[in-house]
């Protein structure tokens, strides 16, 4: 039977110190620099220079040979196109498996097959294989072969190859631990981006106008939330207000949230109906946004003198307490950003007096669920508004209620808005 071989080692004194100094040479490499790529042609380069073979692969995936892929290569001339150089599988996977370097002499077609269909396939006369282990974790291995007949790989190189596998490993290890830190702060940063951007969204403060009452809050549910609202005060009386929940969190999303808004703005003065503004808006987002990216909203017109003009876009259900009768303020088209063609129609509500109360808020509020999975809903929001109470008091009561009532676990973004006829 054919088993893997290795020769006698040669004995040559310089030939030992200058295995040492590849090795020390690999160690320094390490140490002084953080590139993964330009560490690993070194170590390619010096294996190469040392063993004679032809080529030199560095490959990296799972714990068979049939998983990994070739990270870089290396010829004698240079570096090579790592993805089109063929190597041994069943080697470097039988190396792997026994979790030490294996080396093959072969001086015969029948001992190339013995060694393996593809070392046979590819006329390979020489090959040694190390795997690259570090903190217990397999990496993937070196990988060195020639199809010169004279070659020959000795005890010496074997031992060498694999303690220059170990410092390639432990290069692959840092350099990932390196990359998932540089993730990590890159996430870091664009959270707080996007949290400054939203923070820039929300009002500081509720407005102040003759006959309303106005008060309103986002509660997110994590350091960043997809949810948010806006008062407009109109030259002619009048308050626009809306609620809007972007998908996604990121930067993204709240870009998408700012676009959105400063163009609700600019558009108010020119557009007084509602659903043919959510329209503009629509059309403009379809060819912008990315496929996935889209939003619902609601956009409220209210009048002090008792008169209310909506649209809602997909969004949660408003509720206007009129003289104690509860009126849903229904959905009157679909999310803004999908189904191009789409149209937003407006909804009217007169004979508001003062007392009244509209309530507007996010799917989190009427989405929370307990425990057996009841929603809190419609019930729970019409509830808290029939309590009655300033509208501050309203919004404060909605939110506190909808997360007491939440069971724990995932949570949405939650935002209530009150608007008190007075």
């Amino acid at each position: 039977m054919f088993r893997p071989t290795s020769r006698p080692d040669s004995g040559d004194p310089d030939r030992s110190a200058e295995r040492r100094r590849v090795l020390l040479d690999a160690l320094a490499d390490l140490a002084s620099t953080l590139d993964l790529d330009e560490v690993l042609d070194r170590i390619l380069a010096r294996s190469l220079d040392l063993s004679g073979a032809e080529r030199a692969l560095l490959l990296l995936g799972g714990g068979a040979g049939d998983g990994l892929w070739a990270r870089r290569a290396r010829g004698p001339a240079g570096p090579l196109a790592a993805e089109e150089v063929p190597f041994s599988s069943s080697v470097v996977r039988a190396a792997l498996e026994r979790g030490e370097p294996i080396i093959h002499e072969l001086d015969s077609d029948s001992q190339a097959l013995a060694a393996g269909r593809s070392v046979y396939e590819l006329r390979l006369r020489s090959v040694m294989c190390a795997p690259l282990a570090a903190g217990g974790e397999t990496l993937g291995a070196i990988y060195l072969d020639s199809r010169v007949q004279h070659k020959v790989f000795t005890g010496e190189d074997r031992d060498l190859f694999q303690a220059l596998a170990r410092q390639a490993a432990l290069a692959v290890r840092n350099a990932r631990l390196l990359a998932a830190e540089a993730e990590r702060a890159r996430m870091e940063r664009e959270l707080e981006l996007a949290a400054e951007i939203q923070r820039d969204l929300l009002p500081e403060r509720a407005p102040e106008l003759a006959g309303l009452e106005v008060a309103g809050r986002m509660v997110p549910s994590t350091e960043l939330g997809g949810d948010f609202y806006d008062f407009v005060p109109l030259a002619d009386g009048r308050l626009a207000l809306f609620v809007a929940d972007v998908a996604g969190h990121g930067v993204g999303p709240a870009l998408v949230a700012a676009e959105v808004r400063g163009e609700i703005r600019a558009l108010l003065p020119l557009e007084p109906d509602p659903g043919r503004l959510l329209d503009r808006v629509h059309r403009n987002l379809c060819e912008t946004l990315e496929p996935e990216r889209f939003l619902t909203l609601i956009l409220a017109l209210v009048d002090p003198a008792g008169r209310l003009a909506w649209a809602n876009a997909g969004h949660a259900e408003a509720l206007v307490l009129r003289g104690g009768e509860a009126v849903w303020l229904g959905r009157t088209g679909p999310p803004l950003g999908v189904d191009a063609p789409a149209a937003h129609r407006s909804r009217t509500l007169a004979g508001l007096r003062p007392g009244d109360t509209l309530l507007l808020c996010s799917d989190g509020v009427a989405e929370a669920r307990a425990g057996g999975g009841s929603c809190f809903g419609r019930a729970g929001i019409e509830g808290v508004l029939r309590a009655g109470g300033p509208a501050p008091a309203l919004v404060e009561r909605l939110l506190t209620e909808a997360a007491a009532f939440h069971a724990a676990g995932e949570k949405d973004d939650r935002t209530a808005v009150a608007v008190r006829w007075r």
